[in-house]
This record gives structure tokens, sequence and C-alpha cells, in this order.
């Protein structure tokens, strides 16, 4: 769940460009109070799918975060011959991931962003959100575009 401006809790999936998607970067970023920093809902903004990387994954527990000194020194230790999550932790804890949000520094520690962060191209209010994807999937009902997906 995610508060917007005007306090509306959402939980719902996401219409954009015709491609239905992951609505937590999207609903994360809104206008007005929350706990991630402006500086950090920038960034989404200006990210693309290719600044992301895949981490964990020589430990069978692959997660897709940030491109950012603190997850590619990450890659960097896992790559290593007989590395362990003892090797890494420090540099993932959750702890220093909430911080990201809190500070606003992208580069502090590992933070979440998925491939959905391409198609995220402003900070709108929750109202304005949900409105849009009210409207797309109208658009997508009416379309018939579900029905042929279904049918692939």
């Amino acid at each position: 769940m995610y508060v917007c401006r005007d306090e509306i809790h959402v939980h719902c999936g996401k219409v954009r460009d015709r491609i239905w998607s992951d609505p937590g970067a999207k609903l994360t970023i809104n206008v007005g109070p929350s706990p991630v920093h402006v500086k950090i809902k920038e960034k989404i903004v200006e990210s693309t799918e290719q600044d992301t990387i895949h981490i964990f994954r020589t430990m069978h527990n692959t997660a897709r975060v940030f491109k950012n000194k603190v997850s590619e020194e990450v890659v960097a230790i896992e790559r290593r011959p007989g590395s362990k999550f003892e090797d890494v932790r420090g540099l993932v804890s959750g702890a220093r991931g909430r911080e990201v949000y809190v500070r606003g520094d992208p580069e502090y520690g590992i933070w979440s962003l998925g491939i959905s962060a391409g198609l995220i191209r402003d900070i709108p209010t929750c109202e304005e959100l949900i409105g849009r994807m009210e409207k797309e999937a109208e658009e997508m009902l009416e379309g018939g575009l579900i029905r042929r997906m279904a049918k692939l």
C-alpha cells in the first residue's frame, strides 16, 4: 500500500504505454508526503531499464536494483570464487538501503528498482495517476487489446 498526497491508499496494477507493469515505483514517487526523498523520485524519473542491475544471481536469490557503486561492488564480490553472502552483508543491509530514501542519495546503498522505471516520465499527484490508469485500462478494454493478448 502507498500513501499519496490526498491520502488515498492504493494497491492495484498499472497500465502504461499499453503494457502491464508493476505499480510499485510509479506509486512510490507521487507528489506529496512520502518516505521517499524527492531526489530519489527524480532519479527514478531520469532512469531507464538500463539503470538497473541483478544482484545475488550467484546465490540463487536474484534481485533487480538500481545500478550504483554499491550494487556494482556487490556483483564484483559475488563473481569472486568462493564468495558467500557474508561477504556482501554490510553492503546490502536493509538499514543502509532505507537510508537511501531518507538521505536522497542514490549512491548510498542498495535500493530496488525494476525495469518498469523506463516507463516512468513524471511525478504526478495520486489523483492524476489513478485517473490515467483508469483511462488507459478503459482504452484497452474498449479496443479489445486484452482479448487479443489472451489469445496469444
